[in-house]
């Protein structure tokens, strides 16, 4: 009797056992995938030059170096003559491509505006905001520009845009001044040493930006930045030429 209640004890015990191997108590949800990852988008730092400039596109070398250089390259900030915070020079200081792109603070996120610190900054709250106090905000289109460079792959591009047979005020020498010479610089600002805001202003020194942009004085503009395109002076000489009108 008592080798009898052994085996059915032995035999409930190995059941017992097989029911816990192959019915578990929770049952298994399916097998979980993450998600694909977004392509990333493939970034050439190869310089490019259009014969036409594209009125969707927005060029590295015509709008967004000028606009960096001359509303963060002035002394009291990103600038070699700031001596006050030396540690922040070469991770800010937009001299060109790429002291740009391999900054690790400007951060740029190719493809994301909004991942971008460089925008980032652009439309942060006060006291965050970039450029700060007295110097900033930039326009709306001048953050849109950064933008939208920054959307379509922060490319080293430039085209072409200038026309030797045109140079009048209005249509070229003014967004000559303005994308190279205003800023933080001549905008009548705290740090210009006189604006050059418009027509007159412009006119009153129309000797004195010649010989900068030309490298013949003893000043030479636009500041950390190489020499203008020869078109671009040709059509301040012709300006100037034509006694400085205001057309």
């Amino acid at each position: 009797m008592k080798t009898s209640f052994r085996i059915l004890g032995l035999l409930c015990l190995i059941s017992l056992l097989w029911t816990c191997e192959h019915d578990p108590l929770v049952e298994e949800g399916p097998e979980f995938i993450p998600p694909p990852r977004p392509p990333e988008i493939p970034h050439d730092s190869t310089a490019t030059v259009s014969d036409s400039c594209a009125g969707d596109t927005v060029y590295f070398q015509n709008t967004i170096l000028p606009l960096l250089n001359s509303n963060c390259s002035f002394s009291a900030c990103h600038s070699s003559e700031n001596t006050n915070r030396p540690d922040i020079l070469e991770k800010y200081n937009p001299r060109n491509y790429a002291t740009i792109m391999n900054s690790d603070k400007v951060d740029i996120d190719i493809g994301d505006p909004t991942k971008s610190g460089i925008y980032e900054v652009l439309v942060d709250d006060p006291p965050d905001r970039m450029p700060r106090g007295a110097y900033g905000p930039l326009s709306a289109a001048e953050i849109e520009s950064i933008r939208l460079w920054i959307e379509q792959g922060a490319k080293n591009n430039s085209c072409k845009d200038c026309d030797t047979s045109q140079y009048s005020f209005s249509m070229n020498i003014l967004p000559l001044i303005q994308t190279y010479c205003q800023g933080n610089c001549h905008a009548g600002q705290l740090e210009g040493p006189f604006p050059l805001t418009n027509h007159i202003e412009i006119s009153a020194k129309a000797g004195k930006i010649y010989t900068a942009i030309n490298h013949t004085g003893s000043i030479y503009m636009p500041k950390n930045l190489p020499k203008l395109d020869p078109c671009y002076i040709y059509q301040v000489k012709r300006w100037i030429e034509r006694k400085t009108p205001n057309d």
